[in-house]
């Protein structure tokens, strides 16, 4: 047993909360930090590094390679599929995907009550990644073809 886990069975809660709760804390406190960095590629690197650290304290290394599994294979479809609204599209239906098992995996298949899920992080990226899809499809457009505010850009 973890201390993690003795502490909160000291304190009459569940470990999964009383993880949650202490990553929380410590990233509130990592915060003026991060406003101290004035390099864009610093603030880039600690939001990764940080961001990187508590996925993986709060949903396990297995979760942190699925998220970043899923990351790489989106931007392998990006940077392989050239095709007009095909990347995106693709993009979207894959990650979709992965959305769709791991939720109804974690909820109808686990049904652990006392579960942490990590849907919301992975739902984050899902949106992110396709936002992203598409503004890569919309900056490889010619000019004649994008909208009167992308062409004054």
């Amino acid at each position: 047993m973890t201390w993690t886990h003795q502490l909160a069975a000291h304190l009459g809660i569940e470990s999964g909360i009383l993880a949650t709760c202490m990553v929380l804390l410590g990233n509130i406190l990592l915060a003026p930090l991060y406003g101290h960095l004035k390099h864009p590629v610093a603030c880039h690197i600690m939001s990764i590094a940080v961001t990187s650290l508590t996925y993986s304290i709060l949903f396990g290394f297995a979760g942190f390679v699925q998220l970043t599994a899923l990351a790489l294979v989106c931007y392998a479809i990006m940077a392989t599929v050239r095709c007009a609204y095909t990347s995106p599209i693709l993009v979207g239906t894959v990650s979709m995907a992965v959305l769709c098992l791991h939720h109804i995996y974690n909820q109808w298949i686990m049904n652990k009550t006392a579960y942490i899920d990590a849907t919301v992080p992975l739902m984050m990226l899902v949106m992110r990644q396709i936002t992203l899809a598409w503004q890569i499809h919309d900056g490889t457009l010619p000019d004649h073809q994008g909208t009167q505010s992308q062409s004054n850009r």
